[in-house]
């Protein structure tokens, strides 16, 4: 590239307009690009080395496995939706089905874990019914939450004056604006470019929204008081990230420049450098000749248990489980046991899903009322348990709970995942045959047979 484009390339960014982003917008944004960094294991690099030299930086992405650890967590085997009207439930079944939700809250739980705060939009008529030819039903748009501001009044952060959305396409500049004015909701995209000399301009009329929502709907990661944003899993635990690579990477260089023993030797008969192959045997002459190996002194055992405080720390302060710091102990572990042990991952996993689950559910009522459904209650969420169990003890607690009255057979079959009303028709068609079976061996028998 030459001079004129990178003088023409940094006027173009000079004149990008920037009117619409604050000090704070600016900050988060770096804010965020440095979360991904850290997520996808692009870290510092903790050592320095000369070009042409070996690079002994080693990256241990624990920060990676904290995000993901917790989306598994949040959302364990999917999400269930159980709403009060069959229609509503065959509809919302369909129109999840035709959005490959699992997927999609996936996504959405991983950007809210990453950067703190989640966004989905919702687009009526956008997506094709899986079950049925021809119909079109309302599309869930997971968001960049990059792209994303949200404009609240300052003295109260919980009610949304509008979203904004900004994102760049090759070097044209796009902007969307979804804003209350007056009780409705009025959506207006803008471009900037060079034939726009760097100036927003619409591309078209405004676009009023017929619903007392927004088409947008956010969610915080977790609680963050006093800010519209949430927090992020990976807010508190950078800075001991660095300090893990920086240990690993140490010891990494040291190995490198002593696991193999250095032979030395002194005395009359030896150069000052010699070799031999492993099968070869070494002369050595002179009456004070002398050879020997330069060898480490300890197994940096001080070094690698100083790693591992490094990394219970890193998941401590995470509030995140490492099950490798306790796989001795794993089969003496009750479901009590398990409990505890997780008891601060759990609390931490019980706020992520009353703050999801609320995004999750006025998603639900927001879906209903793009297609026109007679109700638009979504009903509640079945979570499904987010701990390993023992299935002996559960099995002695649901023996419990049915010999003292305290549950339905049916209760029992579903907290089971089995189909209740299938295996009912399953048990009857099983009892007709050995009902046939036994009628015929009895005649058989009055026959002598």
């Amino acid at each position: 590239m030459g001079l004129t484009d990178t003088f023409r390339g940094w006027l173009w960014d000079f004149l990008l307009p920037d009117e619409t982003m604050d000090d704070a917008q600016r900050r988060r944004i770096k804010e965020y690009e440095r979360y991904r960094d850290y997520y996808e294991g692009q870290h510092k690099r903790q050592l320095k080395h000369k070009p042409m030299q070996a690079d002994d930086n080693l990256v241990e992405n624990y920060l990676g496995l904290v995000v993901e650890r917790s989306i598994s967590m949040l959302l364990g085997d999917g999400v269930q939706f159980e709403l009060p009207d069959d229609s509503t439930q065959e509809l919302i079944t369909e129109v999840m089905k035709a959005n490959r939700s699992n997927i999609k809250f996936y996504e959405a739980a991983q950007n809210a874990a990453i950067y703190g705060t989640g966004f989905v939009k919702l687009s009526p008529g956008s997506v094709e019914s899986k079950d049925r030819e021809n119909v079109m039903l309302t599309r869930i748009i997971v968001l960049d939450p990059r792209w994303m501001r949200i404009v609240t009044p300052p003295e109260d952060i919980d009610i949304v004056s509008a979203y904004e959305m900004r994102y760049n396409v090759g070097d044209t500049a796009r902007r969307e604006v979804t804003e209350n004015i007056g009780g409705a909701w009025e959506i207006t995209n803008y471009v900037a470019n060079r034939s726009t000399k760097g100036q927003w301009e619409p591309t078209g009329p405004s676009v009023i929204w017929e619903y007392e929502f927004p088409p947008i709907v956010h969610w915080k990661n977790l609680p963050q008081a006093n800010d519209c944003y949430g927090q992020s899993e990976l807010s508190d635990v950078i800075e001991i990230q660095d300090r893990i690579n920086f240990v690993s990477s140490n010891i990494l260089k040291i190995l490198r420049y002593h696991a193999h023993p250095k032979t030395w030797g002194t005395g009359t008969g030896l150069g000052q450098n010699a070799s031999w192959g492993a099968d070869e045997i070494v002369m050595v002459n002179g009456e004070g000749a002398k050879l020997a190996n330069l060898e480490m002194q300890t197994d940096l055992g001080s070094s690698r248990e100083f790693r591992n405080d490094l990394k219970t720390a890193l998941f401590e302060i995470s509030r995140t489980v490492d099950p490798t710091g306790m796989k001795d102990k794993v089969g003496q572990l009750t479901n009590f046991g398990l409990r505890v042990l997780y008891n601060d991952t759990i609390d931490k996993n019980s706020t992520k899903r009353d703050l999801f689950g609320e995004a999750l559910l006025e998603t639900i009522h927001r879906i209903l009322a793009l297609e026109g459904a007679a109700s638009t209650d979504p009903g509640k969420i079945i979570w499904s348990n987010p701990l390993p169990s023992d299935e002996t003890e559960q099995n002695q607690i649901d023996g419990f709970d049915l010999d003292h009255g305290l549950v339905s057979q049916e209760t029992i079959a579903t907290r089971r995942g089995y189909d209740w009303e299938r295996e009912q028709e399953r048990i009857q068609a099983e009892r007709e045959t050995e009902d046939n079976l036994g009628a015929a061996l009895l005649r058989a028998f009055n026959r002598g047979q």
